[in-house]
């Protein structure tokens, strides 16, 4: 088989410390096939066996065809490889910045933004709401403690007043919203003036001192109308007729009795005020149980035991029960024994257009009473009813 031999062009046939000329190491591709420069280009091409230009270092076969390999030819000289642009820069992308409360612009995590506080948009970019705990003064708020109690310095975001119908603790002890000094509550939140009168007033008036009352005891049977704001009688037993309270009720006044007296003539003088029985006879609920029950919800009955048995019985003494038929507007039963009968109410108060009331508690709790039924019963009763007519 005769030998081949490969010619190489005379271009490079020169010795070989001219070598240098046809080319150089940067100019070389990474197999060490030499490249020819040409002088007003940027690129290099490299040279196959035959001295053709080829895009490709792809071998030939043994037929000398070239295969198809699907090469991308020399990357190193590829200008689309590099990461940079003809400048030097690289491509990158950019995230905005986070939202600002108070930018004006409603970003993740906010309800709203109007660039400051509004009636609808606290400083926060929370929706504005009483009871959010944050003061919104453009919502005409001046206060928000993010409670419901009514009793303390901020009620319904609104700072607590005298004459806003709620007894701020601990700075008012009454609240009647109105401007009737007369009344059971002064014009200063103040509780209106309390006297104590009748012939059995023993564990009323120890109970009034324990609730650290301020009254006054004029020692009459019967007070005259106006000497108090509010009357407390206490009768086991009285002398007829009995008082008229009607002006003093019409005036805005309260009246409290309690007990009675045997005489038929006194349940007809308490019928002027509350319909009943007319029956004027003690007696007491000692055959059953329980002595008290409770009728409904009341303020006057809220601090009291719903039932309750009486260590002693005479507390149980009543001398007449109110009825459910007859009674005026504002009447309210609020209070009853455990009698088998129809009508076997025993506490009852009526509320006059005037603001005036006239409450009955005919259970003989003046003269007869022990430690315990004092602490759990008298002072508890005393407490709701004041509260009741001072508007709290």
């Amino acid at each position: 088989m005769p030998s081949t031999h490969a010619i190489l062009p005379l271009a490079c046939v020169v010795p070989l410390s001219l070598l240098a000329g046809c080319f150089s190491p940067d100019d070389s591709n990474a197999s060490g096939t030499a490249t020819t420069t040409d002088p007003g280009s940027t690129s290099s091409t490299p040279l196959d066996t035959s001295g053709n230009d080829s895009t490709s270092d792809t071998p030939a076969d043994s037929t000398g065809s070239v295969a198809d390999t699907g090469s991308t030819g020399d990357s190193s000289a590829d200008s689309s490889s590099s990461a940079a642009d003809s400048s030097g820069d690289t491509t990158s992308s950019t995230t905005s910045a986070a939202g600002v409360c108070g930018d004006g612009a409603v970003d993740d995590g906010e309800d709203c933004d109007d660039a400051g506080e509004s009636a609808a948009c606290d400083t926060d970019c929370t929706f504005a709401e009483c009871g959010d705990t944050v003061t919104n003064t453009a919502a005409l708020e001046t206060c928000d403690d993010g409670n419901e109690d009514t009793n303390d310095d901020c009620i319904a975001c609104a700072a607590a007043t005298c004459g806003d119908g709620f007894v701020w603790a601990g700075s008012e002890t009454c609240d009647d919203a109105n401007d009737d000094d007369a009344d059971a509550c002064s014009n200063a939140c103040t509780g209106g003036s309390v006297q104590v009168s009748g012939n059995a007033t023993t564990y009323l008036v120890s109970a009034l001192n324990a609730l650290g009352e301020t009254f006054t005891e004029d020692g009459s049977e019967w007070p005259a109308g106006g000497a108090a704001n509010i009357l407390v009688i206490a009768h086991d037993g009285a002398t007829l007729p009995g008082g008229d309270y009607q002006a003093h009720i019409d005036a805005g006044g309260h009246v409290l009795l309690v007990g009675g007296s045997g005489d038929p003539a006194y349940a007809a003088w308490a019928s002027t005020y509350l319909a009943n029985t007319g029956e004027g006879s003690w007696h007491q609920s000692s055959e059953c149980a329980w002595d008290w029950n409770s009728v409904g919800a009341h303020p006057i009955t809220a601090l009291l035991p719903a039932n309750y048995e009486f260590v002693d019985q005479s507390i149980s003494y009543h001398m007449l029960h109110f009825t459910a038929a007859g009674q005026d507007a504002g009447t309210e039963l609020i209070g009853q024994t455990c009698e088998a009968i129809a009508d076997n109410y025993v506490l009852a108060t009526r509320a006059y257009a005037s603001g005036g009331t006239f409450t009955y508690m005919a259970l003989d709790l003046g003269p007869y009473s022990d430690a315990m039924s004092e602490a759990d019963f008298v002072a508890p009763f005393l407490e709701g009813y004041l509260a009741y007519v001072r508007g709290g």
